[in-house]
């Protein structure tokens, strides 16, 4: 610190990457008049820690675990809503009694229930697990062309599949959810709606995880080129029209139902709180973006 540097990087380990790569191009059906080609990608990749500053150890504080990626998520188990059955009061009585003096977790019915994993009533550190990563467990693409006499049909898929989402609490940036836990609805999959501080915790973060993977229809091409013979009588070379539809569709899970573009990852790992019960995404649902839509028209013309 005297020299002006307050801290410093070291390379404190090892990690190993290993994965597949295919390209296949392929020609289905070729006809006097009709063709049907496709162009496919794969890829998977598999990142893990094989060492630390202290050999085959986890660095818990740093969220760096042997044999997972660099980047992973670690927090509670949500296991439900707490309902107020006579059963379940007697559980939460154990949990409030339970928590450490001038402070804690506090839970009453319709908050969320987490996962005591070594079973002393007690919402600490041990009971965090590894809830998943940002990376997927592969992504790929597929275009596929059609081609009739001047006619020419295009359509590219593209899929990212595997890895977890970190965001989507209800109340966040405007989205509603009416699936929400009440008196009258004890089923229902969200936490009761609360408002101000009420000295209760709702252990939020444990929500906050779910599968990010997507499949999105990237683009949808059609174009028609007039016939030379046609054309040739205006002097000119080639004649296209082209209609095109980016991003028509996206397909997933929770994320696309609740609004979300699982295909922006800005800061999907920040979180604010420092990885406590009620954590809250400073990335994923705080930046992200909508995935644009757009159709456009075009016409090529050569002399």
């Amino acid at each position: 610190a005297p020299t002006g540097y307050a801290e410093k990087l070291m390379n404190i380990g090892k990690t190993r990457n290993k994965g597949i790569e295919i390209t296949l191009s392929s020609l289905n059906m070729q006809t006097a008049n009709f063709s049907w080609c496709t162009d496919l990608n794969f890829s998977r990749n598999r990142e893990e820690i094989v060492e630390l500053i202290n050999g085959k150890q986890d660095l818990l504080a740093n969220r760096l675990f042997i044999g997972q990626p660099t980047q992973v998520f670690y927090q509670l188990e949500a296991a439900g809503i707490w309902g107020s059955s006579s059963k379940e009061l007697e559980e939460m009585a154990k949990f409030n009694a339970a928590a450490p003096a001038g402070g804690g977790h506090t839970f009453r019915p319709g908050t969320v229930k987490v996962v005591d994993r070594n079973g002393d009533y007690k919402i600490t550190a041990e009971d965090f697990v590894i809830r998943g990563t940002p990376r997927p467990k592969w992504f790929g693409g597929i275009t596929n062309t059609f081609k009739y006499k001047g006619l020419a049909l295009s359509s590219f898929i593209y899929a990212r599949i595997g890895q977890t989402y970190f965001g989507g609490y209800p109340g966040n940036f405007g989205r509603v959810e009416e699936d929400v836990w009440s008196w009258d609805k004890q089923d229902g999959r969200w936490p009761i709606r609360m408002l101000g501080n009420t000295g209760v915790q709702n252990a939020s973060a444990a929500m906050q995880f779910h599968d990010g993977s997507f499949v999105a229809v990237r683009n949808i091409s059609l174009t028609y080129d007039l016939p030379a013979k046609l054309i040739g009588r205006a002097k000119m070379k080639n004649f296209q029209l082209n209609v095109q539809v980016l991003n028509p569709f996206l397909f997933g899970g929770d994320i696309v139902k609740m609004g979300i573009n699982p295909d922006d990852e800005t800061n999907w790992t920040a979180e604010s709180s420092g990885g406590t019960i009620t954590a809250s995404p400073l990335g994923g649902v705080n930046n992200n973006t909508i995935l644009p839509q757009s159709f456009v028209f075009g016409l090529r013309v050569g002399f």
